[in-house]
């Protein structure tokens, strides 16, 4: 029992969005990574399930059922609270409830952050951490 920790998305330097808005600037799978059955998953900044994350503009994280691919689900979060100017990190998130249909499952996990609004693009460290 305790944490098991997947780190997903590795930090992005901030740098300016090149050409036009609206464009994936960064991705990365992972290939089977197991969700226990009554296991809490945190999407975190941190290998502990701690640490803020946060990405200028939008990440989408999905988790996809390796024998199943019909049976996805998919977290997205907008930093830039609709292009207000501002990026906000978020705290970690809980996202046991999102990903319920996976549990039990070996699954493949893949991010991507991208760019909502021009100007600059970046994101933080993105850890999958699963607590059993």
């Amino acid at each position: 029992m305790g944490w098991k920790n997947y780190q997903i998305a590795t930090a992005q330097e901030s740098t300016p969005v090149p050409g036009d808005a609206g464009k994936i600037f960064y991705d990365a799978t992972l290939h089977y990574l197991p969700i226990p059955d009554g296991a809490t998953v945190v999407m975190s900044g941190g290998p502990s399930g701690e640490g803020q994350t946060s990405v200028d503009d939008v990440v989408k994280l999905t988790l996809t059922d390796q024998n199943d691919p019909q049976n996805t689900a998919t977290y997205t979060h907008d930093y830039s609270n609709g292009c207000s100017g501002v990026v906000t990190p978020l705290q970690p998130q809980d996202l046991t409830s999102q990903f319920s249909a996976l549990s039990g499952k070996t699954v493949k996990a893949t991010i991507e952050f991208y760019d909502k609004c021009g100007g600059y693009q970046s994101g933080t460290n993105f850890y999958i951490c699963v607590y059993t």
